[in-house]
């Protein structure tokens, strides 16, 4: 398993990463490019097509991977012809992986329109919401979360994906940020599918983080590609598809508890913290939450007086301190599980107070 998960995760790197200098020169070649503004922090014109090649990494490696499942070719080729064992698995949710990457691309066409010409935010929600409502509804990607009564589940399902997707969006703001969170969320949720036996699942966070990594070679400051809202918001999409079909508590398994399911609050407690810190500030200061300004947690720390690598970095280490710790809930109950979401807490609530502490020469 670990074999078949390695070459899909390579494979999908390699492809992202060579398919990001083809989306640059034809970005560059027909103007997809972002201009520098009042609310952006780079410079100069930067390509935009990171995000199409990010899609494409991953829809070309799950469809080849179908492919090869339904045609049985990959019971000839050596390491990944244990996939045969998996085969009416991948027949069955062949519809719904394929209905996933559907409506990542209705996200992906939104994002291109939206990056050429503005569309405002309503419209965009009204299009994200709807998009979630047809991959819960249309193709079973939903919560459980021990409700009984399916159209709650659906809603909390739907504004959990188009929450994600905001805040993977919102975090698109400075170089390499979007992607390496992204990239450290979807490490520890294939983490936790993995050692579950979960292969489908791992498959998909494999395919998406190759991807994610592939591109944070051309994007890590200084960036010579940008995500754009093509990027931002299908990768959001995708990341959390990836939390809903991770299977976290197994009620066979004695071991597992059922704290297990706020694992995907804890993996992406950065994102979401980012997300409803910006829109509070926002709303605080009397303007629309979906205004673009200099308010986010990457301009914060920026403003503190950190460069642009040293506040991607300390996300990045934010990130790993809240989403790491998630791994282990699923295997503690009571007080040591409200431990861990207490020690969440605390990592934000450090990262906050930090953040908005007045230094020396403020005061004076």
């Amino acid at each position: 398993m670990q074999m078949i998960l390695l070459m899909i995760f390579v494979s999908s790197l390699i492809s992202c990463y060579i398919l990001c200098y083809a989306a640059g020169s034809i970005s560059r070649r027909i103007g997809y490019m972002d201009i520098p503004h009042k609310h952006k922090a780079h410079k100069i014109a930067t390509p935009l097509g990171g995000g199409i090649a990010v899609f494409l990494s991953i829809a070309l490696i799950i469809i080849a991977g179908i492919l090869a499942v339904h045609t049985n070719i990959v019971s000839h080729l050596p390491y990944i012809n244990q996939l045969t064992d998996f085969h009416t698995g991948v027949v069955i949710r062949t519809q719904q992986i394929l209905g996933i990457l559907f409506c990542a691309f209705i996200l992906l066409i939104l994002g291109i329109f939206d990056d050429v010409k503005d569309f405002g935010p309503f419209l965009k929600l009204a299009i994200q919401f709807a998009v979630a409502g047809l991959v819960v509804i249309g193709f079973d990607v939903r919560l459980y979360l021990f409700i009984k009564i399916p159209a709650i589940g659906y809603a909390i399902t739907i504004l959990w994906i188009v929450t994600i997707t905001n805040a993977i969006n919102f975090m698109d703001n400075t170089d390499g940020l979007a992607g390496g969170v992204a990239l450290i969320c979807t490490l520890v949720l294939l983490a936790v599918s993995a050692s579950g036996g979960q292969l489908l699942v791992s498959a998909y966070l494999a395919c998406l983080a190759g991807a994610l990594a592939g591109f944070l070679f051309h994007n890590f400051p200084p960036a010579k590609i940008f995500l754009g809202d093509a990027g931002s918001q299908p990768i959001g999409f995708l990341l959390a598809v990836g939390t809903i079909l991770t299977t976290y508590y197994f009620e066979a398994n004695p071991q597992t508890q059922k704290s297990a399911v706020l694992m995907p609050v804890i993996v992406l407690a950065i994102p979401i913290y980012d997300f409803l810190s910006v829109i509070f500030l926002r709303l605080r200061s009397g303007v629309s939450p979906f205004v673009g300004d200099h308010r986010h947690f990457s301009h914060r720390l920026i403003n503190r007086g950190l460069s642009k690598r040293q506040t991607v970095l300390t996300i990045y280490l934010a990130s790993i301190g809240t989403a790491i710790s998630a791994i282990i809930i699923r295997y503690l109950s009571g007080m040591l599980a409200w431990l861990v979401i207490f020690q969440t807490i605390c990592i934000v609530a450090i990262i906050a107070i930090l953040e908005y502490q007045p230094q020396k020469n403020d005061k004076e």
